[in-house]
Protein backbone atom coordinates (compact mmCIF):
# COMPACT_ATOMS: atom_id res chain seq x y z
CA UNK A 1 0.00 0.00 0.00
CA UNK A 2 1.34 3.42 -0.97
CA UNK A 3 0.42 6.74 0.64
CA UNK A 4 -1.83 7.39 -2.36
CA UNK A 5 -3.64 4.08 -1.76
CA UNK A 6 -4.16 5.00 1.88
CA UNK A 7 -5.59 8.39 0.98
CA UNK A 8 -7.82 6.76 -1.65
CA UNK A 9 -9.36 4.46 0.97
CA UNK A 10 -12.64 6.27 1.70
CA UNK A 11 -13.46 5.53 5.33
CA UNK A 12 -16.76 7.40 5.15
CA UNK A 13 -18.40 5.82 2.11
CA UNK A 14 -18.97 2.40 3.58
CA UNK A 15 -16.26 0.83 1.38
CA UNK A 16 -14.16 0.03 4.41
CA UNK A 17 -17.01 -1.96 5.97
CA UNK A 18 -17.00 -4.27 2.94
CA UNK A 19 -13.39 -5.29 3.43
CA UNK A 20 -12.66 -8.58 5.15
CA UNK A 21 -11.08 -8.63 8.60
CA UNK A 22 -7.89 -10.04 7.08
CA UNK A 23 -7.77 -7.20 4.54
CA UNK A 24 -8.31 -4.64 7.28
CA UNK A 25 -5.53 -6.13 9.41
CA UNK A 26 -3.19 -6.07 6.39
CA UNK A 27 -4.06 -2.45 5.66
CA UNK A 28 -3.62 -1.50 9.30
CA UNK A 29 -0.15 -3.03 9.34
CA UNK A 30 0.77 -1.26 6.11
CA UNK A 31 -0.59 2.04 7.41
CA UNK A 32 1.44 1.70 10.62
CA UNK A 33 4.55 1.04 8.52
CA UNK A 34 3.83 4.17 6.48
CA UNK A 35 3.33 6.16 9.69
CA UNK A 36 6.71 5.00 10.99
CA UNK A 37 8.39 5.86 7.67
CA UNK A 38 6.78 9.29 7.67
CA UNK A 39 7.93 9.86 11.26
CA UNK A 40 11.51 9.15 10.16
CA UNK A 41 11.20 11.74 7.37
CA UNK A 42 9.61 14.29 9.70
CA UNK A 43 12.38 13.67 12.25
CA UNK A 44 15.03 14.58 9.65
CA UNK A 45 13.18 17.82 8.84
CA UNK A 46 12.75 18.54 12.57
CA UNK A 47 16.46 18.09 13.24
CA UNK A 48 17.38 20.43 10.38
CA UNK A 49 14.98 23.13 11.59
CA UNK A 50 16.41 22.87 15.10
CA UNK A 51 19.91 23.10 13.64
CA UNK A 52 18.82 26.38 12.04
CA UNK A 53 17.69 27.67 15.41
CA UNK A 54 13.93 27.33 14.92
CA UNK A 55 11.84 27.10 18.11
CA UNK A 56 9.64 24.00 17.74
CA UNK A 57 8.61 23.70 21.39
CA UNK A 58 4.96 24.48 20.56
CA UNK A 59 4.86 21.40 18.31
CA UNK A 60 6.07 18.93 20.95
CA UNK A 61 2.79 17.10 21.42
CA UNK A 62 1.79 13.48 20.86
CA UNK A 63 4.17 11.56 18.63
CA UNK A 64 6.10 14.70 17.69
CA UNK A 65 7.50 14.80 21.23
CA UNK A 66 9.68 11.83 20.22
CA UNK A 67 10.99 13.31 16.96
CA UNK A 68 14.30 14.49 18.52
CA UNK A 69 14.91 10.94 19.83
CA UNK A 70 14.11 9.46 16.41
CA UNK A 71 16.33 11.99 14.65
CA UNK A 72 19.12 11.38 17.16
CA UNK A 73 18.99 7.62 16.67
CA UNK A 74 17.80 6.92 20.21
CA UNK A 75 14.36 5.57 19.28
CA UNK A 76 13.14 3.55 16.33
CA UNK A 77 10.13 5.19 14.65
CA UNK A 78 8.26 1.88 14.57
CA UNK A 79 8.71 1.52 18.32
CA UNK A 80 7.27 5.02 18.87
CA UNK A 81 4.20 4.22 16.76
CA UNK A 82 3.65 0.84 18.42
CA UNK A 83 4.04 2.04 22.01
CA UNK A 84 2.62 5.56 21.70
CA UNK A 85 1.21 6.63 25.04
CA UNK A 86 3.51 4.36 27.06
CA UNK A 87 6.05 6.99 28.05
CA UNK A 88 7.81 4.85 30.68
CA UNK A 89 8.39 2.02 28.22
CA UNK A 90 9.61 4.39 25.50
CA UNK A 91 11.98 6.06 27.96
CA UNK A 92 13.41 2.66 28.89
CA UNK A 93 13.69 1.55 25.26
CA UNK A 94 15.53 4.75 24.34
CA UNK A 95 18.45 3.45 26.44
CA UNK A 96 18.74 0.33 24.27
CA UNK A 97 20.25 0.01 20.82
CA UNK A 98 17.99 0.45 17.79
CA UNK A 99 18.69 -3.17 16.92
CA UNK A 100 17.47 -4.35 20.33
CA UNK A 101 14.40 -2.12 20.07
CA UNK A 102 13.46 -3.63 16.71
CA UNK A 103 14.01 -7.18 18.00
CA UNK A 104 11.65 -6.61 20.94
CA UNK A 105 9.18 -4.93 18.59
CA UNK A 106 9.29 -8.07 16.44
CA UNK A 107 8.43 -10.23 19.46
CA UNK A 108 11.79 -11.29 20.89
CA UNK A 109 10.94 -13.01 24.22
CA UNK A 110 12.03 -11.62 27.58
CA UNK A 111 12.68 -13.78 30.63
CA UNK A 112 10.81 -12.21 33.53
CA UNK A 113 11.01 -13.19 37.19
CA UNK A 114 7.87 -12.72 39.27
CA UNK A 115 6.18 -13.77 42.46
CA UNK A 116 3.12 -15.96 41.94
CA UNK A 117 -0.02 -15.86 44.06
CA UNK A 118 1.49 -18.37 46.50
CA UNK A 119 4.50 -16.11 47.09
CA UNK A 120 6.97 -18.30 45.16
CA UNK A 121 9.55 -16.87 42.76
CA UNK A 122 8.89 -17.97 39.18
CA UNK A 123 10.24 -17.10 35.72
CA UNK A 124 8.31 -16.89 32.48
CA UNK A 125 9.04 -15.95 28.88
CA UNK A 126 6.97 -12.94 27.81
CA UNK A 127 6.85 -10.39 25.03
CA UNK A 128 7.61 -6.77 25.83
CA UNK A 129 3.86 -6.04 25.66
CA UNK A 130 3.30 -8.44 28.54
CA UNK A 131 5.78 -6.88 30.98
CA UNK A 132 3.62 -5.07 33.59
CA UNK A 133 4.37 -1.41 34.19
CA UNK A 134 5.15 -2.30 37.81
CA UNK A 135 7.96 -4.63 36.68
CA UNK A 136 9.61 -2.37 34.09
CA UNK A 137 12.33 -1.07 36.41
CA UNK A 138 13.08 -4.57 37.64
CA UNK A 139 13.18 -6.23 34.21
CA UNK A 140 15.17 -3.44 32.50
CA UNK A 141 18.41 -1.76 33.50
CA UNK A 142 20.19 1.11 31.75
CA UNK A 143 22.11 -1.49 29.76
CA UNK A 144 19.18 -3.63 28.68
CA UNK A 145 17.18 -6.54 30.03
CA UNK A 146 18.36 -7.95 33.32
CA UNK A 147 18.74 -11.70 33.48
CA UNK A 148 16.06 -13.62 35.35
CA UNK A 149 18.68 -14.29 38.05
CA UNK A 150 19.35 -10.56 38.51
CA UNK A 151 15.62 -9.84 38.62
CA UNK A 152 15.11 -12.57 41.20
CA UNK A 153 17.82 -11.06 43.40
CA UNK A 154 15.87 -7.78 43.43
CA UNK A 155 12.69 -9.59 44.47
CA UNK A 156 14.15 -12.34 46.68
CA UNK A 157 15.11 -10.22 49.73
CA UNK A 158 11.44 -9.64 50.46
CA UNK A 159 10.68 -13.34 50.18
CA UNK A 160 13.58 -14.20 52.54
CA UNK A 161 12.40 -11.58 55.02
CA UNK A 162 8.94 -13.14 55.10
CA UNK A 163 10.42 -16.59 55.75
CA UNK A 164 12.69 -15.26 58.50
CA UNK A 165 9.74 -13.77 60.35
CA UNK A 166 7.93 -17.13 60.26
CA UNK A 167 4.78 -15.67 58.78
CA UNK A 168 3.73 -12.86 56.44
CA UNK A 169 2.55 -9.61 58.00
CA UNK A 170 -0.77 -8.16 56.93
CA UNK A 171 -0.78 -4.37 56.58
CA UNK A 172 -4.04 -2.41 56.55
CA UNK A 173 -4.20 0.96 54.81
CA UNK A 174 -7.24 3.23 54.94
CA UNK A 175 -8.26 4.52 51.50
CA UNK A 176 -11.19 6.53 50.27
CA UNK A 177 -13.66 4.77 47.98
CA UNK A 178 -12.34 6.74 45.00
CA UNK A 179 -8.73 5.85 45.86
CA UNK A 180 -9.57 2.15 46.19
CA UNK A 181 -11.44 2.12 42.86
CA UNK A 182 -8.46 3.81 41.21
CA UNK A 183 -6.10 1.24 42.72
CA UNK A 184 -8.29 -1.63 41.50
CA UNK A 185 -8.41 -0.13 38.00
CA UNK A 186 -4.60 0.14 37.85
CA UNK A 187 -4.25 -3.46 39.06
CA UNK A 188 -6.74 -4.67 36.45
CA UNK A 189 -4.88 -2.82 33.67
CA UNK A 190 -1.65 -4.49 34.81
CA UNK A 191 -3.32 -7.92 34.81
CA UNK A 192 -2.68 -8.40 38.53
CA UNK A 193 -4.76 -9.04 41.64
CA UNK A 194 -4.83 -5.86 43.75
CA UNK A 195 -2.66 -7.16 46.67
CA UNK A 196 -0.03 -8.53 44.27
CA UNK A 197 -0.11 -5.29 42.27
CA UNK A 198 0.53 -3.22 45.42
CA UNK A 199 3.39 -5.53 46.45
CA UNK A 200 5.03 -5.27 43.01
CA UNK A 201 4.73 -1.47 43.03
CA UNK A 202 6.43 -1.34 46.42
CA UNK A 203 9.17 -3.64 45.13
CA UNK A 204 9.67 -1.58 41.98
CA UNK A 205 9.94 1.56 44.08
CA UNK A 206 12.61 0.01 46.28
CA UNK A 207 10.43 0.31 49.39
CA UNK A 208 10.69 -3.35 50.38
CA UNK A 209 13.73 -5.46 51.13
CA UNK A 210 16.25 -2.63 51.18
CA UNK A 211 17.81 -0.27 53.68
CA UNK A 212 15.62 2.59 54.84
Amino acid sequence: MTEADLVALDTGSGAISRLSTEDLRDRLGEAITLTAQNLEKIAVIWAELERRGEDLSALRTGLTAYLPDIAGGRLDAGVVVRFAGRSTLLRILSRLSIRDQREYLAGKPIEMAHIDDSGELKTSSVSIDEVPATMMRIVFSDRGVRSAVEQARMIAPVKRAVRASGRPIKVTVLLSEAEYESLQAHAKNAGRRTPLFVRERLLAGGLLGGDA
